[in-house]
């Protein structure tokens, strides 16, 4: 059966080379007041300068990545009372927010599973870099989904890319799975490249 084109973001499996599964602890970031911008569970969060964080955008550098978005909570302004998320609204919020996210920059490579934009990841993509696609974001009734994929467009040995292929999803799951057919839109497994700079990743 085709694979179903429902971009999810980044879906955290655990930390590559035997570090620890997928409870691993999240930690704590800011978010501006001012952020209009929606964050989705599932989305890249990259630094910016400010040390807040946002939302992630092509192009972002893994050394930028902060994390992988879980959540977050803010004051509401319309509710008069603190707000537990899965997603960053574009308003109802007067104060800094905090964003819950699983940690990328800092911390060893860990592994997420992933949509591809369209064109099918192969075998032969193990061990190149990739690049983000932002997407649509799918949000509804208090609920935020992330659109990310990551472009096999964008893929390549260039070392600043954010994540890095290590093998598709159809190797590590039972055939018949969702995104395990050899096509368009099919998930890949993903490692986190936060130190290229360093030679590590």
């Amino acid at each position: 059966m085709a694979n179903t084109n429902a971009p999810f973001g980044f879906r955290h499996l655990g930390w590559a080379r035997g570090g620890p599964g997928v409870t691993g602890g999240t930690i704590e970031r800011k978010i501006a007041y001012d952020n209009s911008t929606p964050i989705c569970q599932g989305d890249v969060v990259q630094s910016l300068a400010t040390g807040y964080v946002a939302i992630g955008a092509a192009s972002v550098q893994g050394s930028n990545t902060a994390g992988i978005f879980m959540g977050c909570k803010y004051l509401s302004t319309s509710q008069g009372r603190v707000v537990y998320s899965n997603y960053w609204p574009s308003g109802d919020h007067a104060y800094d927010g905090t964003a819950i996210i699983v940690p990328i920059a800092g911390v060893p490579p860990q592994l997420f599973v992933v949509q591809s934009l369209s064109t099918k990841y192969t075998f032969a993509d193990i061990g190149a870099n990739t690049d983000i696609d932002v997407g649509t974001q799918v949000i509804s009734g208090g609920f935020g989904q992330s659109g990310m994929t990551v472009t096999h467009s964008v893929i390549s040995a260039t070392a600043t890319y954010p994540f890095r292929v290590v093998d598709l999803w159809s190797n590590v799951t039972p055939p018949g799975a969702p995104g395990t057919y050899d096509g368009s839109y099919n998930w890949v497994v993903v490692q986190s490249n936060p130190d290229y700079e360093l030679g590590i990743a």
